[in-house]
Parts: C-alpha cells; sequence; structure tokens
C-alpha cells in the first residue's frame, strides 16, 4: 500500500482527516450514489491490508484514549465498507448480542410533492417524466429520479403569480430538487422545502424543515432566502446544509462554499467557509463545522465525539423507527461510520458491539420501535 494512502488512513481512523481529505477518502470508497463502489480482482488487496493500517492506528492512540471496539464491514461487491468506534473509556467491554425481531431495510430515494391545488403527487411511484405544468413551469423526474422545475414556457408565467409547491421526504427518505432558477436542494429523510415554481419577485425565498442541502445558483440581484425554524439565511451563491430537525436542540448550518448571513431576528452573522452556526432558544454562536458535515449526501451516516442518543437520532428518521429508552444511557463521546445502505440488522449489530442492549419491536400496523434498554 502506498505510503501517502496508509498516512491518510490512519487520520481519518483518528478523525483527524481535513475536510477535503475527508470528501477524498470517502468519494473513493463509495460512488455519487452513496453505495459502494464495485470491488474488481485487483481492488482485492484492500480488505485486509486497510483492516490491518486501521488497527495499527488504532494502537497508536491507546496512550491517550482507549480503544472499546472497531466494528469492519465488507462485502462481495464493496471495495471497502467500514464502521469505526472509538470511545474514551477507562472500561474494557464485552460484545453483546442483540436481540433482532424483524430486519429493516435502510431508506430509499421516496417523496411526494404538494401542488398548488393540493393535490399530492407520491414522487417514487410516478410513471413518466412529466408530472404537472404550473403558472407555465415545467415540472418533471430527470432520467435520474431528480425533480426538476423547468422554465419552458416562461412567457405564460405571470409576473404577478406565486405559485407555491412542497416536497416532503417521509422517515427513510431522501430526494433531489431542482429549482426553477438552478438551484440543487438534497432532502433528507423526514424534512421539507416549500418554494414558488418561478421566482418572480426581487428575492428567492424558500423554507424548509428536517436536514436540507443546496448548491444555490448565483444571481447577483436576486438573494436566495432560506427560512427554517425562526432562522433566516442570506445568500447570493454557495454550498451548505442546514439542519432544523425540531427534535435536536438546535438548528446547525454547516457552510461548505461561499459566504452566508445568518440571523434570528434580533442579531446576524456572517458564516465563512468551514464554520458552523448553531441557534436555539438560548445561543447562538459560530464555529469550526465538523469535518463530517453533510456527510448523509455521500450516503454515509458519520459522527465525531457524538453521544448514543444523537446517532440514534439519525438513524430513526433514516430507518423508520421510533428509540425509546428504558435503562441508564451513558454520555460517553462515540466516533462512529458506517453507510447509509446498509440494513437495519448490521447497524444494530455494530450497537451490541458497542455492549448496548436494546430490542426492536414491530406492531401490528407496522411501527416500529428500539428500545436501548441500557448503555453504561
Amino acid at each position: 500500500m502506498d505510503k501517502e494512502i496508509r498516512k491518510l488512513l490512519e487520520l481519518y481512523a483518528r478523525g483527524e482527516c481535513t475536510p477535503d481529505q475527508v470528501e477524498f477518502v470517502e468519494m473513493t470508497l463509495f460512488g455519487p450514489d452513496g453505495n459502494p463502489k464495485a470491488q474488481t480482482e485487483g481492488e482485492a488487496y484492500a480488505e485486509t491490508e486497510v483492516w490491518t493500517v486501521l488497527n495499527a492506528a488504532i494502537r497508536k492512540q491507546t496512550m491517550l484514549r482507549r480503544v472499546r471496539r472497531i466494528a469492519y464491514y465488507s462485502s462481495a461487491a464493496a471495495v471497502l465498507v467500514f464502521a469505526v468506534f472509538v470511545f474514551k473509556s477507562n472500561h474494557r467491554i464485552s460484545p453483546t448480542e442483540p436481540i433482532i425481531i424483524t430486519n429493516v431495510a435502510p431508506g430509499k430515494n421516496q417523496a411526494f410533492l404538494v401542488l398548488s391545488n393540493g393535490k399530492k403527487v407520491y414522487l417514487d411511484t410516478t410513471n413518466g417524466s412529466k408530472i404537472a405544468t404550473e403558472a407555465g413551469v415545467k415540472i418533471y423526474k430527470d432520467s435520474s429520479g431528480t425533480l426538476v422545475y423547468d422554465m419552458a414556457d416562461v412567457e405564460s408565467a405571470s409576473a404577478n403569480t406565486r405559485t407555491i409547491n412542497t416536497v416532503e421526504t417521509p422517515r427513510g427518505g431522501s430526494y433531489q430538487v431542482t429549482l426553477s432558477d438552478g438551484t440543487k436542494v438534497w432532502l433528507n429523510a423526514a424534512s421539507s422545502i416549500s418554494f414558488p415554481v418561478k421566482f418572480n419577485s426581487g428575492i428567492r425565498e424558500v423554507t424548509t424543515t428536517g436536514e436540507c442541502y443546496f448548491e444555490v445558483t448565483r444571481m447577483s440581484h436576486k438573494p436566495f432566502i432560506v427560512k427554517s425554524a425562526g432562522q433566516v439565511i442570506e445568500v447570493l451563491g454557495t454550498k451548505f446544509n442546514v439542519n432544523a430537525y425540531s427534535d435536536e436542540p438546535g438548528i446547525k448550518t454547516v457552510l461548505l462554499e461561499g459566504s452566508v448571513r445568518i440571523g434570528n431576528g434580533r442579531a446576524k452573522q456572517l458564516l465563512k467557509p468551514g464554520q458552523q452556526a448553531f441557534l436555539s432558544a438560548e445561543e447562538f454562536t459560530i464555529g469550526e463545522a465538523p469535518t463530517h458535515s453533510a456527510s448523509w449526501r455521500k450516503g454515509i451516516i458519520r459522527f465525531k465525539d457524538a453521544q448514543l442518543k444523537e446517532i440514534l437520532r439519525e438513524a430513526g428518521r433514516w430507518y423508520d423507527l421510533d428509540v425509546v429508552y428504558s435503562g441508564s444511557i451513558s454520555s460517553r463521546q462515540i466516533t462512529f461510520a458506517i453507510p447509509r445502505s446498509v440494513p437495519l440488522t448490521q447497524f444494530l449489530k455494530a450497537l451490541g458491539d458497542l455492549d448496548i442492549d436494546f430490542k426492536l419491536t414491530e406492531k401490528n400496523n407496522g411501527e416500529k420501535t428500539l428500545t436501548v434498554i441500557g448503555y453504561q
């Protein structure tokens, strides 16, 4: 293995990669659709050799912090799929076997569109590309399944018309939308975006819930405004991620490129690339963004120094689970990475390797509950 690649894997295992290095490693392992890249005969060495490098990297850290467990996953169709678990702990742990009642498939590309007349269109089951035409704007799905708003007949779109559409993803769903100005939006599970089919006024304004990633088309004469749960983001052209789930402690906005101004009605702050804004009822702060920000868009559930409940909130939305706790739950911090494409059984096996006791149940109506019995 090349020395530079070995060094990069060691940095990744320790969570010390730069954002560019994280993107290189993750995009090397996974394709643009978030699924593991196909393994070729010439890459068959990677599994054993990378495993050795990751183990060696973890052993070097034992003087600073104890390692509790590394869970490693691979398949014949993958170059490399893995989960790394690093704990700040002084206790040695033995894995427990999870109680699996039923398996759950991972989330998929699914959403529904609410037209201006209230009609719902389920995008994952809609046959044919053309969906509707509203205010002169053609609405269709392209070959990749992306929902596209195309101003094919601009003249018939009245300048005085403000026609609003909404795209919503359920728990266990994600979707991509291209707005009429060319802006691209990715919706995570249990999220929504409401927007005019055509931006007629001097500003481009949308409203979101849940988590959305934006790549905004630059228009100096038309600022782009994103409203979410009391927060307002003003932008001309940039790439950023907004996490505004109602069950999270606050709104997290991470800027990847460009410049945005964030306000809450009382104050405004300028965000620079690589920074994260955190807004709640009690605080409004700017700090360094985690290197794993927006990993979900690349098909990876990834956390660094996170608590178990934060990870399971994300898992609950992606696997469409209710998560409840009945025992003592440690606040120990975890570094965690696993593909979003794996079924729930693999995700739960990883939890079992962390000495977490739990059970999975399903009601007759299909509602699934993950009960965490204890985690010390």
